[in-house]
C-alpha cells in the first residue's frame, strides 16, 4: 500500500497544483487486472491496485474542471524484474512467475509507447494487451466467470 498506493496519492498531491495552474494536463496512473478482481496469493497487491483504480477514477471527477484529465492505465503483465527482487511465498512460485513474465511480459517500451499514443485523447482508461480486453470485457459483464477464469489460469500455471 505505501508504495503502489500511496506512491500515487503523494505524486498526485505534488504534481496537481502545477497541472492545475496550467489548466492542462494528463495524470496517467498504473492499476493492475488484479484490481478487478483479486488473485490467489496476491491479495496486499490487488488490494493496493484496486485502491489505485478507485482513487484515479475519483480523482478523474474532481480535477476536470480544472483541465486535468486522470487515466487509468491496466498494462498487462510487464516483463520486468519485480518477480526476482520481490518477496514471494516461495522459490519454487517466484520461478513460475519469473518465467511466465519472461514469457508473457510485455516490454515497457511497447506499453509506454501505446499508452502515450493513447493519453492525449484523455480516456478514463488503456488497457493494453489482447488477453486483459478479454478479461476486462468478462470482468464486466460476468465477475463471477471472471472469477472462474482467473482459478482456472491460477490452477492451470501452478500459482
Amino acid at each position: 500500500m505505501q508504495i503502489n498506493y500511496f506512491g500515487v496519492v503523494n505524486s498526485c498531491r505534488s504534481f496537481l497544483p502545477l497541472l492545475e495552474a496550467h489548466t492542462e494536463g494528463q495524470i496517467l496512473n498504473v492499476s493492475s487486472c488484479f484490481g478487478w478482481i483479486g488473485y490467489p496469493r496476491k491479495a496486499a497487491y490487488a488490494s493496493s491496485k484496486a485502491a489505485v483504480k478507485a482513487f484515479s477514477e475519483s480523482l478523474r471527477w474532481e480535477v476536470a474542471s480544472h483541465g486535468v484529465g486522470v487515466t487509468v492505465l491496466y498494462p498487462g503483465p510487464l516483463s520486468t524484474s519485480i518477480v526476482r527482487d520481490g518477496i514471494s511465498d516461495s522459490e519454487p512460485l517466484r520461478e513460475k512467475e519469473e518465467t511466465f513474465l519472461r514469457v508473457r511480459g510485455l516490454s515497457l517500451e511497447k506499453v509506454a509507447r501505446r499508452s502515450l499514443d493513447r493519453l492525449l485523447a484523455n480516456p478514463i482508461r488503456i488497457v493494453i494487451g489482447l488477453d486483459y480486453h478479454a478479461f476486462d470485457f468478462l470482468a464486466r459483464l460476468s465477475p463471477t466467470l471472471a472469477c472462474r477464469m482467473m482459478r482456472f489460469s491460477s490452477d492451470r500455471l501452478g500459482f
